[in-house]
């Protein structure tokens, strides 16, 4: 049973919302730190520096920090489909949606560049638990765009090829300073996307 110290309000706060917002700062400082260095390069003592918090709270929040990484990784997946589902919800028409959801993606890219470096970063033989994540959370994408446009389920290999270039172009666009307009690379994306998904109507 938790004791009044534990349960009283700090500065408006109670201890789980503190809780909880630490780890918002250890997550929010892992993204920022794993996208500007690679994962391989940040240790618990720096992401606790850039957060303001001992590593105690750390330990508290985190049992390691794989599971930091997965739950960072995690953490940007459901913001990323939340805006790619949101984008989609006005239009009916598979190419209208596909254009939609390919500009939602790019725009992330742009508008969180750490988030994005972090998500694209190959981060293949860090674990296996990351893997697993990281595999659902590609599978999930290619499902995405296959309801999108109104595809079969299942995700055949021309459409999981397609979504690999999709995210690789975004690796090549942020390798070249964004300079190309985000309209342009949209553009090249929906091109490749329209020869891999199906229905006929999206291809041209």
């Amino acid at each position: 049973m938790s004791s009044p110290e534990t349960d009283r309000a700090y500065r408006g706060l109670s201890a789980d919302e503190r809780r909880k917002d630490r780890r918002s700062r250890l997550v929010r400082a892992a993204v920022k730190l794993y996208g500007a260095r690679g994962y391989a390069n940040v240790g618990v003592r720096a992401i606790c520096a850039e957060a303001g918090l001992t590593e105690r709270y750390f330990y508290e929040a985190f049992e390691n920090g794989e599971a930091l990484a997965i739950a960072s990784f995690e953490g940007i997946a459901r913001v990323l489909f939340d805006n790619l589902e949101t984008a989609i919800l006005p239009h009916s028409a598979p190419r209208a949606r596909l254009r939609a959801a390919l500009s939602a993606w790019f725009g992330l890219v742009a508008a969180y560049p750490d988030e994005a470096r972090f998500f694209l970063k190959d981060l293949d033989g860090v674990s296996p638990a990351l893997e697993e994540v990281r595999r659902a959370v590609f599978h999930r994408f290619v499902a995405l765009f296959g309801r999108i446009v109104g595809a079969e389920p299942g995700g055949s290999l021309l459409e999981v090829g397609a979504i690999g270039g999709v995210l690789e172009m975004a690796v090549v666009w942020m390798r070249g300073g964004l300079r190309i307009p985000v309209d342009t690379v949209v553009a090249d994306a929906e091109r490749l996307c329209s020869f891999a998904f199906q229905p006929q109507e999206v291809r041209s």
